[in-house]
């Protein structure tokens, strides 16, 4: 959430001694426009899920070996068998 505020604030500056009153007397004074914008933080509760993959089929298997198998699935379906060629 971001508040912003236009206030006009009148601040009184020292001038320089031969510019310090106006000529009816007045001090001299400068309007300064500000901007001023304020950020609030809040505090947000989230909730994510997390899918785990089921590994239990690979228990007792060369995961090397299967992943490549998976791999090669996927880059015979892109590229086409003839380009896929084993090591």
């Amino acid at each position: 959430m971001t508040y912003e505020s236009n206030d006009q604030k009148t601040y009184n500056y020292p001038a320089p001694a031969e510019l310090s009153v106006d000529a009816d007397g007045n001090p001299v004074t400068e309007t300064v426009i500000q901007k001023a914008i304020q950020t609030v933080l809040e505090e947000v509760e989230e909730t994510r899920v997390a899918l785990v993959p089921d590994l239990s089929l690979l228990a007792g298997q060369d995961i090397f070996q299967y992943a490549y198998g998976k791999l090669k699935e996927k880059l015979v379906a892109e590229f086409g068998a003839s380009y896929v060629k084993d090591c």
